[in-house]
């Protein structure tokens, strides 16, 4: 009987331990769902998002300590394991420990904020949340692009969201004896699109010039809400304008080449 009742004992801390795990993982679930609710209307979300995350994983970990406890393992040895285990993760996850810091510094530094529409490295979007170890960004696409907090520290960071314009910039290769047509053609496309600013006005300058042929470079600005729509409208107006210059713009007069009595006359 005594057996059995060890037995019970036993079965009753696993179940208590269970519950007590099981009320906390919950807890932190609910509690990050409703730091969650609170991003909308907050001034920083940044700093919930971040908190958010943090809560939920702290609620897990006191759980599983308090579990350890029901179930009669020592405090002492419970803080040294997971002091030792600490020391493992913190090599083995280095780099996502240098991401928590990372999202630390992001918090405290502010160089971009949620809802800010940044580049870095190859990617860009607008920041969705800022968490422990990620930021989430969302593309134009509304592809959504998971970055790791080191990487945002380690690399340069283009935040459009401090300037009320941006930059559109299209390169165009063409022939050395159509640099003027397709100058004007680029400037007439630029001027006609109507989400392109007057000021400043736009510029189209020569970038390359060689013997195999030319490249032109066209600079204007949009509002930066409307980058994207902008920069389709004047590829489309470039395109249009293209196929049918002589609709848009008065083509510059090719000199007529001389004739062989004119070239002797001029000899002579």
């Amino acid at each position: 009987m005594p057996h059995v009742n060890l037995n019970n004992d036993l079965l009753w801390r696993i179940l208590i331990a269970l519950l007590e795990f099981g009320a906390a993982s919950l807890a932190g679930t609910v509690l990050k769902k409703i730091i969650g609710a609170m991003i909308q209307k907050a001034r920083n979300k940044g700093v919930l998002t971040f908190f958010a995350s943090f809560i939920n994983i702290f609620c897990k970990v006191l759980g599983l300590i308090i579990a350890l406890d029901q179930l009669g393992v020592s405090m002492n040895l419970i803080i040294g394991a997971l002091s030792a285990l600490g020391v493992g993760i913190s090599l083995a996850l280095k780099d996502n420990m240098a991401s928590v810091a990372s999202g630390m510094q992001i918090l405290l530094t502010k160089p971009f904020k949620v809802g800010d529409y940044i580049k870095v490295g190859k990617h860009e979007g607008k920041v969705v949340s800022i968490e422990m170890t990620f930021t989430t960004l969302m593309t134009p696409g509304n592809q959504q692009i998971v970055v790791p907090n080191n990487s945002l520290i380690t690399k340069s960071i283009t935040n459009y969201s401090n300037q009320l314009n941006r930059k559109i910039t299209v390169d165009f290769p063409c022939d050395v004896p159509d640099v003027d047509k397709y100058q004007l053609i680029l400037m007439k496309a630029a001027q006609t699109s109507p989400l392109v600013l007057k000021s400043p006005l736009p510029v189209v300058s020569i970038q390359a010039l060689d013997p195999k042929g030319a490249v032109l470079h066209l600079e204007c600005y949009t509002a930066h809400d409307h980058y994207s729509e902008c920069y389709s409208q004047l590829m489309k107006n470039i395109h249009e304008i293209t196929m049918n210059p002589a609709a848009y713009i008065d083509l510059p007069k090719k000199q007529p080449a001389a004739s062989s009595d004119d070239k002797s006359q001029t000899k002579n």
